[in-house]
């Protein structure tokens, strides 16, 4: 063990000045990386910019649009009476379950045919 210990610790002391320079190199190297990518990530990100707003600017009236037509939509059922709606409703049920009844008829009859086969 004692002899292990030693020839661990003479590595070590042998190893030690390697991982130094290999501190230093890859410090400098982290820097000098650093320092090249800097000007493609602002050029990146320019250009993202870029065509961010020029998709915002060709957005913009779509944009107003929809909002015009969502408050005219707005205003228009604001303005629609209870009891129109009402009349409405009583005009409508009635067609309703005609064609709930025309359609489960439908159903029915394709059914049929299937059972048959």
């Amino acid at each position: 063990h004692t002899k292990h210990s030693a020839d661990m610790d003479a590595l070590k002391i042998k190893l030690q000045p390697v991982v130094e320079a290999m501190k230093t190199s890859v410090t400098a190297n982290v820097e000098e990386t650093k320092t090249a990518l800097m000007p493609i990530l602002e050029s990146v990100r320019a250009k993202l910019s870029e065509r961010l707003e020029n998709l915002k600017e060709m957005a913009t009236p779509y944009v107003e649009e929809y909002k015009e037509q969502l408050k005219e939509a707005y205003g228009q059922a604001q303005s629609v009476k209870p009891e129109d709606l009402t009349a409405l409703k009583e005009k409508i049920t009635p067609m309703a379950e005609e064609v709930r009844a025309k359609v489960t008829e439908m159903f029915e009859a394709i059914a049929a045919t299937f059972k048959r086969s």
